[in-house]
This record gives C-alpha cells, sequence and structure tokens, in this order.
C-alpha cells in the first residue's frame, strides 16, 4: 500500500485486509463492501468518511457488528454522502494530506464503472501494478 494514492477493496474477504496503520496521508480508501476487509478504525481516523446512503450504511455498516469486526463505529464520524460530493454540495479533498475513505453497500453497477474508470485511467498512465490472485488459466 505505499505511495498508493488510490487503495480499492474490492474483495469477498471476511477477514481485515488492509490495516489502517498502512494508509498513509493523502489517500483514499474505496471500500466496497463496508468494512469486510478494511480496518474499520479507518473510519474515525480518516479525516473524512464519505458513505454511499446515510441510511443504508448506517443499518448495514455502523449497527452491524459484522461489518464492523466488532468495533463501535460513531455515526458522527460521517462526513457526507457521495452524492454531496460529486453535486458539489460539500467539497471532496481539500488537502493533499487529507485521508478519504469510502465505503458503501450499494450499487455493484456504480462499482463497476468506478473499477474501470480507475482501472483506464491508471493504464492510459502507465500506473499501477497487476496482482493475480489466483492461478492464470
Amino acid at each position: 500500500m505505499k505511495g498508493a494514492d488510490i487503495i480499492l477493496a474490492a474483495t469477498s474477504s471476511p477477514e481485515i485486509l488492509l490495516e489502517s496503520a498502512w494508509v498513509e496521508k493523502g489517500t483514499t480508501v474505496i471500500a466496497l463492501d463496508g468494512f469486510i476487509d478494511v480496518d474499520p478504525s479507518l473510519a474515525s481516523q480518516a479525516d473524512k468518511w464519505v458513505v454511499g446512503n446515510r441510511k443504508t450504511d448506517q443499518t448495514e455498516i455502523i449497527d452491524s457488528g459484522i461489518m464492523s469486526h466488532g468495533v463501535k463505529l460513531d455515526a458522527g464520524d460521517i462526513y457526507g454522502e457521495i452524492a454531496d460530493i460529486v453535486t458539489g454540495a460539500l467539497p471532496g479533498r481539500e488537502s493533499q494530506d487529507e485521508i478519504i475513505v469510502y465505503t458503501h453497500m450499494g450499487s455493484g453497477a456504480y462499482d463497476i464503472a468506478c473499477a474501470d474508470f480507475v482501472y483506464r485511467k491508471a493504464v492510459s498512465e502507465g500506473q499501477g501494478t497487476l496482482l493475480w490472485l489466483n492461478e492464470r488459466m
């Protein structure tokens, strides 16, 4: 994770694979399945915790001991919804050092669109590292 600008956690692992201590200043973490595979302490340690939908994420992430690995999360740590940032109602990144965490429990189509955008941008800029998570066929 060292030196990463964006970390996209898109696994089906029930184990925490991304520890909060590994996230450096200036990083955006996108967790597509709440905090199921990401250290939930990032919710309070990040400069901005953005959610997909307050109501849904309150129920499925904050109120769920499963999604938070038993860590008590506070709805007061939520900065806003992604729609607030996209529409300009709230500012997104305001400094190079901010750690931003975006979690949601929503749209698979949105996940695919975001992943495709990030992938194509990385390829066009010659960035990123290709990881094979299982043997090639």
